[in-house]
């Protein structure tokens, strides 16, 4: 039997921040029980994308995609990582170091220094 499923634009996500939280624009996000909190080097936290406004608590708009992040300089990723996951180092870098934290997302490739991470 058919179905006729509407499709909805999702590559932006709309979510509530944790309390007296500040994200910042262009900074990675990740969700803590279910609340939208900066990228850190923490276990459990679940990856989301890109902040698109600085906000503390209330609401962010967050989107998926790809972007470039720093690499770190301690546990550098590389070409061997392509199509693998990397990890939250902190809000703006991402690691190959997987020891206490969380799956930032995939290793795209990079650019000028930078790691193209996908966010889905």
């Amino acid at each position: 039997m058919q179905r006729n499923t509407a499709e909805t634009f999702s590559d932006i996500l709309y979510l509530e921040v944790k309390s007296n939280t500040t994200i910042y624009q262009g900074h990675m996000v990740a969700l803590e029980n279910g609340k939208a909190v900066p990228a850190s080097k923490t276990e459990s936290l679940v990856a989301v994308g890109r902040a698109e406004e600085t906000v503390t608590g209330g609401f962010i708009n967050v989107k998926r995609g790809v972007f470039l992040y720093e690499n770190d300089t301690d546990n550098a990723l590389n070409e061997t990582h392509i199509l693998k996951e990397c990890y939250f180092k902190d809000s703006t870098t991402v690691t190959a170091d997987s020891t206490t934290t969380s799956v930032a997302g995939k290793v795209i490739g990079f650019e000028d220094g930078q790691v193209k991470v996908e966010f889905r």
